[in-house]
Formats: C-alpha cells, sequence, structure tokens
C-alpha cells in the first residue's frame, strides 16, 4: 500500500491511505463439521482507499531525538472494492453476476479502518512503523455467502447452480432450499497487519516571530 501523512503538531495527524490486498477462505480446512459440508470457497481481491486521523500517545517527530519513538491509535472512513470468485472445473468465476443466494449485491462498499501502531525512526528523514489495522464492513458478501441455499428456479445459470450448493455427502432426493448457509446477522470484517516505511517530503518551516 501507500500513505501519505500530514502532521498538524507531535499529537495528531491526517493520513491517506491506498492498500491492496487478497482475502481468501476454505470450509474444506475448517474443524467443524457442518462447514466441512457445505464445502464452500472463495478467494477476492480488495482495493481499499481511506482517509484516518491518528493520535500518537507520546509527543513525535520524525528525525527528532527528543520525541524519537511512539504507540499510536487511528480511526477513519474508507471504501472499498471486491470481487469474490471460486473455482469451477479449473476456472476461477466470479461470484456476484451469478446470484448464487438469488440476491444482488454491491461490489464497491464503505468501511470504517481502526487500529493501532508503533513508529520509531530511522534518521532525520525516514521512520518505521508496525501496525495492525481493522476493517468494519457493511457487506455481508466478501465472501459471496450471507443467508439461505436459493431455489434452483431462482437461480441464473448453470455455473449458478454448481456453485450455489457444493454440499458433500447432497442428497439428490432432497433440497437445501431455504436452509441456512451464512449468517446475515453479522457482517463482514477484514483486517491488514504489517509495517510502513516513511520519509518526510518537507521539512515544517520554523514559526517567524516578530518582534517590536
Amino acid at each position: 500500500g501507500l500513505v501519505y501523512r500530514h502532521n498538524y503538531n507531535p499529537r495528531f495527524s491526517l493520513r491517506m491511505n491506498g492498500m491492496f490486498g487478497m482475502i481468501q477462505g476454505d470450509d474444506s480446512r475448517s474443524g467443524v463439521a457442518w462447514q466441512k459440508r457445505r464445502n464452500l470457497s472463495f478467494k477476492s481481491n480488495v482495493v481499499e482507499a481511506s482517509a484516518q486521523f491518528e493520535f500518537n500517545y507520546v509527543e513525535y517527530k520524525m528525525g527528532s531525538d527528543k520525541f524519537p519513538a511512539s504507540s499510536y491509535l487511528f480511526l477513519g472512513l474508507g471504501g472499498f472494492w471486491f470481487n469474490p470468485k471460486a473455482d469451477l472445473n479449473g476456472s476461477w468465476v466470479r461470484l456476484a453476476p451469478l446470484r448464487t443466494e438469488g440476491k444482488k449485491y454491491r461490489l464497491i462498499q464503505m468501511s470504517i479502518p481502526f487500529g493501532m501502531g508503533a513508529k520509531f525512526n530511522l534518521g532525520a528523514k525516514a521512520g518505521l512503523a508496525f501496525e495492525w489495522s481493522i476493517r468494519k464492513t457493511f457487506t455481508d458478501y466478501l465472501d459471496d455467502v450471507s443467508t439461505v441455499y436459493a431455489a434452483t428456479s431462482d437461480l441464473n445459470s448453470a455455473a449458478a447452480i454448481a456453485l450455489a450448493d457444493r454440499s458433500i455427502d447432497l442428497d439428490t432426493s432432497k433440497s437445501n432450499t431455504d436452509w441456512q448457509r451464512g449468517n446475515s446477522k453479522n457482517k463482514d470484517w477484514y483486517s491488514f497487519v504489517g509495517f510502513a516505511i516513511t520519509f518526510k517530503l518537507k521539512e515544517q518551516e520554523p514559526p517567524c516571530w516578530l518582534v517590536q
């Protein structure tokens, strides 16, 4: 990712973030029996942009021997794009157009990023930060799973039928229609863990005191 930070003072900053990552999940790796039987899997790229306010626990200034390090908290508002896919006969197929639960959802969503970190000077014009950042979202379809199994008549293609219900040991004489597929009461979350190296682009000019 990329970050641009404007420091208002040694305690408060505003930063702009651009992030790229991937999320994925696979029921076959679960330790829960019913999830193994459900047998769903997906992967999705996530592209995000956000603005965040940052608060340092102690005064921090890049290049300063007096204020060389601080832990910090941050909170902001962001937007992200995602695009869940699943493997169908060796090809990765986009799931949103298939409406595997008979519903349409938007691939651009809002998020609330927040988290904590610690940063340290690496010299006069560089710093190192370690950070854990969490994203609260307002969608339950990052993994294309939220509500119940749709009726076959509500699905729009053979690919949708194949990917909507991938249950193991499926009894073809019965239907899973309207049985639980996901949990719509809990929205999806994702997070980033990592480090950042930042560089000072402009030296803050000292105040000019006018004495009369």
